[in-house]
């Protein structure tokens, strides 16, 4: 009779534990961080200090077209103009393009504008 109840209970809290650990687990998997933040905060300090700024922006993980969806055009805008910053011209004219791509398919027409004009004004 002892040893009846004892594998009962052993039965029942094998099964809740099991039952917290599949949760958890399922839990943890659909957590998605959101990276847009890093990219608000590259932002506010590409004009004050670009170096902090391009952490920022290096910090998000690869690949970046899933992580920073439908930001991707404002990504490659900011590192563009890190890449002014650090008198990169190739490197700027690279990632002003990519902005220019991603900001069609996003259909963010300031930041296609004002790509457009940098690249214009890289090729003057």
């Amino acid at each position: 009779m002892i040893f009846k109840q004892f594998k009962i209970k052993f039965v029942f809290t094998l099964f809740i534990t099991l039952i917290l650990h599949s949760g958890l687990a399922v839990s943890q998997t659909n957590n998605k961080l959101n990276y847009y933040s890093l990219i608000d905060s590259a932002e506010l300090y590409i004009d004050n200090n670009p170096k902090v700024s391009e952490q920022f922006l290096n910090s998000i993980p690869d690949p970046i077209t899933s992580n920073i969806k439908d930001r991707l055009a404002h990504y490659y805008q900011l590192k563009g103009l890190i890449n002014d910053v650090n008198d990169e011209a190739i490197k700027q004219f690279q990632n002003f393009s990519l902005a220019l791509k991603y900001a069609k398919l996003e259909q963010d027409y300031d930041i296609a504008g004002m790509v457009s004009l940098e690249l214009f004004l890289t090729l003057i």
